[in-house]
């Protein structure tokens, strides 16, 4: 029980004085002294050291005195108090009394209800972080998929424009060897003519191809 009464900052004893035990808005339990001097340190923002949730920042100056007292703390540190008081006068009964126990349970108990308070607030707070992360990992996912989908559809319309690139390449080329082919024979035919009419008939189709392929090449 000794634990549950000393400030879990400076870990010194809380007190009915300068170090009340004061309670920040996500239930954790903390000295006046240290509030005071994390408001200072902090420009008079105060964050909980534990789980870092804001714990406000008002118009005017913070203030330790601005958090509510920890009364089930003080009521075991006055408890404490007339136990000492009454270890120490000279007409102490060595039993105590069956009320004197039952508050002494009570206070117990209600400290560890104060604990379990704070632990379920924090864990309050990691499941909505969780929660946060979740759904932030959900949207990402998603648009990773939707871009992948709009790449994949991409490449699949540059895989049908190269398809018919090659199909229309392969026609160009088709059709240059034909008239290439046209082309030699004529030259031949001409190197093999033997009379001006066939040399001159030879050399209108030679210049029919020339101008065919002129026209093919401007085409392509």
């Amino acid at each position: 029980m000794e634990s549950l009464l000393e400030c879990e900052i400076c870990l010194v004893r809380c007190d009915n004085d300068d170090r009340k035990p004061r309670v920040l808005p996500c239930g954790h339990t903390v000295c006046a002294q240290c509030i005071a001097s994390s408001i200072k340190a902090n420009d008079g923002r105060l964050d909980c050291p534990f789980c870092r949730v804001s714990c406000g920042q008002g118009p005017g100056p913070l203030e330790a005195e601005d958090f509510p007292i920890n009364i089930t703390i003080v009521k075991m540190l006055e408890a404490e108090a007339q136990k000492a008081s009454a270890n120490n006068s000279p007409h102490h009964q060595p039993t105590e009394s069956l009320e004197q126990m039952k508050q002494e349970e009570i206070n117990i108990t209600a400290c560890h209800v104060l604990s379990c308070a704070g632990l379920m607030s924090r864990l309050k707070v990691h499941k909505q972080n969780l929660q946060s992360h979740q759904l932030i990992q959900a949207q990402m996912k998603t648009e990773l998929l939707e871009a992948l989908t709009r790449h994949q559809k991409q490449i699949d319309e540059m895989g049908t424009r190269i398809e018919t690139e090659l199909q229309s390449v392969e026609v160009v080329l088709s059709t240059g060897k034909s008239l290439m082919k046209n082309l030699e024979e004529g030259e031949e035919r001409l190197q093999n003519s033997t009379n001006a009419n066939e040399v001159r008939s030879t050399s209108m189709e030679v210049q029919h191809f020339s101008a065919t392929i002129k026209e093919w090449g401007n085409t392509n």
